[in-house]
């Protein structure tokens, strides 16, 4: 996950549901990111890296995280899933 922004709705059953849907996907969970936003926190990114064997990436600059993106991009070609939650 790229996101300049940091963790501000997470809940202990949002974590848990994104864990259980980690788990039965397979899925390691990475998070990229610039700087903390508000009040909020990076502990539910870190935690979610944790629990599926990903890794938290802070990263001094948005131009940083778009670099990141772009070499990703290339690099797995395609073959990321985006899901939006409503």
């Amino acid at each position: 996950m790229f996101t300049y922004a940091s963790a501000k709705d997470a809940t202990s059953d949002n974590i848990i549901e994104v864990l259980e849907f980690a788990a039965d996907a397979g899925i390691t969970i990475n998070f990229f990111t610039t700087g903390l936003c508000g009040h909020s926190s990076y502990g539910p990114f870190e935690e979610l890296a944790s629990e599926t064997c990903g890794q938290m990436l802070k990263l001094p600059s948005s131009s940083e995280l778009k670099k990141l993106s772009g070499i990703t991009g290339v690099t797995l070609a395609g073959t990321t899933v985006s899901r939006e939650r409503k």
